[in-house]
């Protein structure tokens, strides 16, 4: 005996969760004058201001990379802190590590430690690795910094915004 049957015309609706464009991916903010190619091709460094990253990974962790920092005294001025870092030279970032969490249009981030390292060092460390996982670098902190330790920064399409900067 053969059977035949019409397969079954019920679609099963997966429920879909959006992701936030902004979760687990680079974030970059830069000011003052881009990188720019000089007369034979070769890369001329701009003068920036200011050059950073920021990362919101789906564990809740949050990563802050500043490679210049021109305005780091105003800026921590700004939030009430008396012993700011002082202001990146070419040869040294900062990370900046914390907890994030959601509320709204507002990413409430709870901050854990500023660090500035040795450029060298910790850019050979970074590079190759994954962008959505934190980055936990081997190297130790050639210094440690107070900062503030709540930062309220607001959501916007495909950017994220505290103050003056935007990261998209």
């Amino acid at each position: 005996m053969f059977a035949c049957g019409a397969p079954s015309m019920l679609s099963a609706q997966a429920e879909t969760v959006q992701t936030p464009s902004w979760l687990g991916r680079e974030l970059r903010y830069w000011g003052g004058l881009p990188m720019m190619g000089g007369p034979n091709g070769e890369c001329i460094a701009g003068y920036t201001e200011e050059e950073s990253y920021v990362y919101f990974f789906g564990d809740g962790t949050f990563q802050q990379i500043t490679f210049e920092d021109r305005s780091s005294i105003l800026t921590w001025a700004a939030y009430g802190v008396t012993d700011p870092c002082e202001p990146l030279e070419g040869d040294t970032l900062s990370l900046v590590t914390g907890r994030w969490r959601q509320s709204g249009d507002t990413l409430l981030v709870e901050l854990e430690r500023t660090g500035l390292f040795p450029y060298e060092p910790f850019i050979t460390e970074r590079i190759g690795r994954p962008r959505d996982t934190p980055f936990k670098p081997t190297i130790s902190p050639t210094r440690t910094c107070a900062g503030p330790d709540r930062r309220n920064l607001l959501i916007a399409v495909d950017a994220i915004s505290e103050g003056w900067q935007v990261w998209r």
